[in-house]
């Protein structure tokens, strides 16, 4: 009796922290004082319901070693929870916070373009780093951007320029006038000819919109950070929480598809960052982790790093074209 109520004492802020209140500990005191011994029929006889007698023992067994835990795993730290407080307490997809967007923006960068009145589109021509277009519409062999970079263009321009493959020895050739290209040339089977890129509009706000081959573009991979109940295989980060009633919630980084529109099952998960810069991937999770561990009160966080590799642009099939694009940007 006397070691029971010195472990409880000793004990005192582990067993707070593990969810015991402060008067169950103060009632298994004046228990084992009085009485001796903690059992069903003793908590019974003083009035203790069902749960408060199943609770004291676990208590009990728990200050007396019968009942361990092992703090550092996230399973039996859930397990624990779950038995303290998760009868009537177990929370759902409904008490996550919402999702805080439906769209993330779509980038590109360009590479390839050769010199003259259009290479300033040429993502490395920029005195920051990399320039990345804003992407405003895709097709099969094209990608829109928008951007406030202008050519300079003599009048009358024809606002495009042009590719010429000769199919024989693969070498490209280019002009910003298609009467450079005479009929035996564009009949020939020889050649392959093409727009490399083609001013299509000036927008209200002054910027212009571009329509360039997609053999000259790269996508920019996209990320986003995502809250479930299901552990993924594949992530670029993971933290696993326990929440205060002993669910395990997983909140990861998880690479975008080429998409628009955020995809994501409603029903097991929520979307609560995104981004683009593999730099900023452990910032943003460990800014939302901290926010959303809050949140839940959780009671038990352990980070897992990622179990694949970030890459910066989509992969697609190769192509001699973004050869010469790789040539120019590091893709």
């Amino acid at each position: 009796m006397g070691i029971s109520i010195y472990e409880i004492g000793a004990n005192r802020d582990k067993l707070l922290n593990l969810g015991f209140r402060m008067e169950e500990l103060e009632v298994l005191k004046d228990v084992l004082i009085n009485y001796g011994k903690v059992n069903s029929s003793v908590l019974s006889s003083l009035g203790f319901s069902y749960k408060d007698v199943k609770r004291l023992q676990y208590l009990h067994d728990m200050i007396t070693g019968k009942a361990t835990i092992d703090t550092g795993d996230a399973e039996a730290v859930s397990k624990h929870f779950k038995r303290m407080y998760g009868e009537n307490n177990r929370i759902g997809i409904g008490h996550l916070p919402l999702s805080k967007f439906n769209k993330v923006p779509r980038l590109a960068v360009i590479a390839g373009i050769p010199d003259g009145s259009y290479s300033i589109y040429n993502s490395s021509n920029d005195k920051e780093g990399i320039r990345m277009y804003p992407v405003i519409g895709l097709s099969d062999k094209k990608v829109m951007i928008q951007t406030r970079r202008k050519p300079i263009l003599t009048y009358g321009s024809e606002k495009k320029l042009y590719y010429i493959k000769n199919k024989t020895n693969e070498k490209i050739y280019y002009t910003e006038d298609s009467k450079k290209i005479n009929r035996e040339l564009n009949e020939s089977s020889r050649a392959e000819i093409g727009t490399v890129l083609e001013i299509k509009k000036l927008t209200e706000d002054k910027k212009v919109v571009v329509a360039v081959d997609k053999r000259y573009t790269r996508m920019v991979n996209r990320y986003m950070i995502i809250a479930s109940f299901r552990e993924p295989q594949f992530h670029l980060g993971l933290y696993k929480f326990v929440a205060f009633e002993g669910t395990m919630i997983y909140l990861y980084v998880e690479v975008m598809k080429e998409s628009e529109n955020v995809q994501y099952n409603r029903s097991t998960q929520r979307v609560y960052d995104f981004g683009f810069d593999k730099g900023q991937i452990q910032a943003k999770l460990e800014k939302t982790a901290k926010e959303l561990y809050t949140y839940l009160k959780g009671v038990y966080c352990e980070f897992i790093p990622a179990t694949m590799e970030y890459e910066p642009y989509y992969k697609k099939e190769s192509n001699p074209m973004k050869e010469i694009a790789k040539k120019k940007v590091e893709f």
